[in-house]
């Protein structure tokens, strides 16, 4: 049996007409930067997230660094610090630089997400990240959040985030067939903010307040979103019941997340990923090759924690600095979950991760 990690042509087939439809309205209106469908989109987002607010954007990452620069100029100061976890995909600390702020990196919990230390979040900005889809637990305790919800399409708004950022790269949750991203937020100041500066800082036709660039969505996307969004509850209840049935509790070296299995211990969880974690002295490669002998597809996220990104060496990090975020990016592996996945899929899985442990 072949499983791969991830069928993006099984979910076009499944609603092929919807999205061709989709795709033809914008080719015959001719438009194809920021039109209706965008705008349409972002009103149709701000509703399913239960927000007052959504600019659509060019990319996640740009959804990241717009909010935070939005969030300085509406504030007119810098935050003391920027915290922000160091296992997650490179694009969230690279937005934080190029807004012109330094991340501070803080460890993970058991779960994988940011463990804020005591006395955290006065004066200081937070960037959490929803790892692997699961909501990281982070309240408003006198500073500001700005999450990066990059995996985490459809977990509860928070109403303490400033700013709540989305990519909608095709592999996400709601993906798109190309870049996009977007900026949810209840503060209309932030709103306004990030519209002005994804379009050069232009507020008038030609007469430019800040010099941002250009990190505009397109018509294509936002139709292709549109199209995609009636069916993503139904999509992530579909995740949540394959997590579920990844039956690997209990197996010796085999570290399970909290929620699979149990998913009433994060009844938020959209479960774009599902991670295991492989502490069997045979390392996780070993696991990742049977299961690529059987037909199998996996992958890490990630291998090497932002603390040790050869890019990031002049912030002085080491390694042993975050034992826990080493500990994931050694021993993490990521299992193949889509909602096309069949349940003998999941179960074919599942007897070849025991014959590994039994072997």
């Amino acid at each position: 049996m072949k499983v791969p990690l991830l069928d993006l042509r099984a979910q076009y087939q499944s609603i092929r007409e919807e999205i061709d439809s989709a795709i033809a309205r914008v080719m015959e209106r001719g438009n194809y930067v920021m039109g209706e469908e965008v705008e349409a989109f972002e009103a149709e987002w701000a509703r399913f997230c239960g927000a007052k607010y959504c600019v659509g954007v060019s990319s996640g990452t740009d959804a990241i660094y717009l909010a935070l620069l939005a969030l300085a100029t509406a504030d007119q100061e810098e935050p003391k610090r920027v915290l922000t976890t160091p296992l997650t995909f490179f694009a969230t600390a690279q937005a934080i630089l190029h807004a012109g702020l330094t991340p501070s990196f803080v460890d993970v919990g058991e779960d994988g997400n940011i463990d804020l230390p005591e006395g955290a979040l006065p004066g200081d900005l937070v960037v959490p990240v929803h790892l692997y889809g699961r909501p990281a637990r982070v309240e408003r305790k006198g500073g500001s959040i700005v999450e990066d919800a990059a995996q985490a399409h459809g977990i509860p708004f928070n109403p303490d985030a400033r700013a709540v950022c989305f990519s909608f790269y095709p592999s996400k949750n709601l993906g798109a067939y190309g870049q996009a991203g977007a900026v949810v937020t209840n503060d209309p100041e932030i709103a306004d903010l990030v519209r002005l500066f994804r379009t050069y800082g232009e507020r008038e036709r030609f007469v430019h307040y800040f010099p941002t660039g250009n990190h505009r969505m397109d018509e294509l996307q936002a139709a292709v979103l549109r199209a995609k969004l009636p069916h993503l509850k139904e999509w992530n209840e579909t995740r949540r019941w394959l997590a579920r049935a990844y039956r690997l509790n209990g197996l010796p070296g085999i570290v399970t997340p909290v929620a699979v299995g149990w998913p009433q211990a994060h009844p938020g969880h959209v479960y774009h990923i599902v991670a295991i974690r492989v502490t069997d002295p045979r390392g996780r490669d070993s696991l990742a090759a049977l299961l690529a002998e059987n037909g199998i597809q996996t992958a890490v996220r990630y291998p090497l924690p932002l603390h040790l990104q050869p890019a990031l060496d002049y912030l002085g990090y080491k390694r042993g600095d975050f034992p826990k975020a080493e500990a994931w990016a050694k021993t993490n592996l990521s299992l193949p979950i889509y909602p096309e996945m069949s349940l003998e899929m999941v179960e074919y899985v599942c007897e070849k991760v025991k014959e590994w442990v039994e072997g």
